[in-house]
C-alpha cells in the first residue's frame, strides 16, 4: 500500500510540476516579448539584444523600405541603417491585441504606435500606426516571424 501510495505522489506532483499555463499567462509572455523587442531597437539601438527576439526566417515589412526583408541578418542590418540614421525620442505601444493559434505555440500580435524621431536631422513629431506581429514559441521562448508596421496617412 506505502508503494501504491508513492507511485501516486509522484505521479501528481509530476503533473503539477509541468504548469499548465492558461491563455493569459501566455500572451502576458507574447506581450513582453514584443515590448522587450521594441526596447531593444527604440531605446537601447542594441543589436545582440534585439536578436533575442528574432526567428532566423523572420519577413518584415516597414517604412522606409520599399521591399520586404527576409531573414535575420537581413532584419537586424536594417535596424543597424535605422540606428546609424536615427534617434528615437518618444515611443509608446497603445492597444495591444494578442490572438494565439496551434495550441499557444502561435500569436498574432496587433498594436499601435505612436512615436518621434529624429531622421538624418529631420524631426518627426506625429509619426503613428499599427504593427501587427506573427511570433512562434520554440526552444521554451517566443521569436518574432514576422513584422509588418503600417503608417497612418496624415489627414
Amino acid at each position: 500500500m506505502k508503494n501504491v501510495f508513492l507511485i501516486l505522489l509522484v505521479l501528481l506532483l509530476s503533473c503539477t510540476s509541468k504548469k499548465q499555463r492558461n491563455d493569459e499567462q501566455v500572451k502576458n509572455d507574447v506581450w513582453e516579448t514584443v515590448k522587450s523587442h521594441n526596447i531593444a531597437w527604440s531605446q537601447l539601438e542594441d543589436l545582440t539584444e534585439l536578436a533575442k527576439y528574432v526567428d532566423e526566417n523572420i519577413v518584415s515589412i516597414s517604412p522606409p523600405f520599399k521591399e520586404p526583408i527576409y531573414g535575420k541578418k537581413a532584419y537586424l542590418d536594417a535596424y543597424q541603417n535605422w540606428f546609424d540614421h536615427a534617434k528615437v525620442g518618444y515611443f509608446k505601444e497603445l492597444e495591444p491585441q494578442i490572438l494565439l493559434y496551434l495550441d499557444g505555440t502561435m500569436a498574432i500580435v496587433i498594436f499601435e504606435i505612436e512615436m518621434s524621431f529624429e531622421y538624418d536631422g529631420i524631426k518627426t513629431s506625429d509619426w503613428k500606426g499599427r504593427d501587427l506581429m506573427t511570433l512562434k514559441f520554440e526552444n521554451e521562448k517566443w521569436l518574432m516571424s514576422s513584422d509588418i508596421f503600417v503608417q497612418y496617412s496624415k489627414e
